[in-house]
């Protein structure tokens, strides 16, 4: 378990960090955005109909930059501090961060995501779990959110629910990366256990 457990980790921590470095470079939307921007509605029709991971790359950019921008200026601010310092492994730093974002403008849905993230790196897998909750009440199509949760559901010996969780994402955004492969390991062991 210890080792299925630090790799599942690892590979979230590539995952999540590898997004968070594309989010704190990219400039904030002019205006409101977040997960009611009525642009989601193409963009995830795109999404799923494209045929390619280099396809659907820029049309999911596209979409966490939505996500990512409230477009009211301090809780922007707040949160591209709290990326950056998620970067920098300064977790507590990010984590308060996303604190102060989530009590502001608690009907938004990305802060709650970004919390998430922290609180997964941490370990803190019942916070990460809460918080991803959080994050699908306001943003059901949240395939970032999904795939977190269908890591933790791994983690703790449940790859069953990983399962349908990552069905579920890969149902959004049908090439997010490495997703497939893990969602065949997945399969496999949870047939395992049904043995």
């Amino acid at each position: 378990m210890g080792d299925r457990r630090a790799a599942a980790v690892g590979a979230g921590v590539r995952a999540w960090a590898g997004l968070a470095i594309f989010l704190v470079f990219s400039t904030p939307s002019s205006g409101f955005a977040d997960q009611n921007d009525a642009a989601l509605i193409g963009l995830f029709a795109r999404l799923q109909a494209a045929e390619t991971v280099q396809e659907a790359a820029p049309i999911e950019a596209q979409i966490w930059q939505i996500w990512s921008h409230l477009g009211e200026p301090r809780i922007d601010r707040t949160m591209a501090v709290g990326i950056a310092a998620m970067n920098a492994a300064a977790y507590e730093v990010s984590l308060r961060a996303f604190d102060k974002i989530v009590v502001a403008a608690p009907g938004f849905a990305e802060g709650w995501n970004k919390r998430a993230t922290v609180n997964y790196l941490m370990g803190n897998l019942d916070a990460s779990m809460h918080d991803i909750q959080q994050t699908l009440a306001r943003e059901p199509r949240h395939f970032g959110a999904l795939s977190g949760m269908g890591l933790i559901f791994d983690i703790i010996g449940a790859p069953a629910a990983a399962v349908r969780v990552l069905e579920r994402a890969l149902a959004l955004h049908p090439h997010m990366l490495g997703m497939i492969e893990r969602l065949i390991d997945l399969k496999n062991r949870a047939k395992g256990r049904a043995i």
